[in-house]
């Protein structure tokens, strides 16, 4: 993909140049948010990424401010773009890449992301009953256990079980742990233009002073 053909390159570009001032971190995302709204591409963000929503895509630029409740050793915010472009190159090396959502770097520090209907807009149910017990003793098993890399969600393990299997389902668990995939809820998860589930935001989320990065 070539990016400089997209209407809101130039945003892009003075975004990246403003994306280690912490003084500017709040104005940033606004103005350019702002920006995106008045040439008509919706737009959201978090604490680790700002997001523009093309038709068949999503850009995602990382945000990298300065927080001052952190010390001097650990004030710099990770790369969550970054890191969530590298387990998606994990992800194929170990045949898992259908699992989550397609994610690219055409352009140093830009990333570009297959677009997937979120499961909270799905209209339709994509399990069997089956599955859903299933899953139901799988998040009994995960909250007894206090697991810090697995899927807190009925709905989503059942999906995931009904559309590819167990085993299939216990190598992405096998897979986060791995690469230290956690805060995995249902507003991680989508379908694709197939009604496939997949995950798209998988880099996980860490506190500053514990980060393992």
């Amino acid at each position: 993909m070539n990016l400089k053909n997209l209407p809101y390159y130039n945003q892009i570009v003075k975004y990246k140049n403003h994306i280690y001032l912490n003084e500017e971190l709040d104005f940033r995302k606004d103005y350019y948010a702002d920006l995106l709204k008045a040439i008509g591409y919706k737009y959201n963000y978090g604490s680790s990424k700002f997001v523009i929503q093309d038709k068949d895509f999503v850009v995602k630029l990382p945000i990298r401010g300065i927080s001052e409740s952190l010390t001097e050793t650990t004030k710099y915010r990770e790369n969550y773009c970054y890191l969530e472009y590298e387990n998606y190159l994990y992800a194929q090396n170990e045949g898992l890449d259908f699992l989550f959502a397609k994610t690219e770097m055409p352009e140093y520090d830009v990333y570009v992301q297959e677009k997937l209907t979120p499961y909270v807009e799905w209209k339709t149910n994509t399990y069997d009953s089956k599955s859903y017990l299933k899953s139901m003793d799988i998040i009994k098993e995960q909250e007894k256990n206090n697991t810090r890399y697995a899927i807190y969600s009925s709905v989503i393990v059942a999906t995931l079980i009904s559309q590819y299997g167990d085993e299939t389902y216990k190598k992405l668990i096998k897979f986060c742990q791995k690469y230290l995939i956690n805060d995995l809820t249902l507003n991680n998860f989508g379908f694709d233009k197939n009604g496939k589930i997949k995950i798209f935001d998988f880099s996980g989320y860490y506190g500053y002073e514990d980060s393992p990065y």
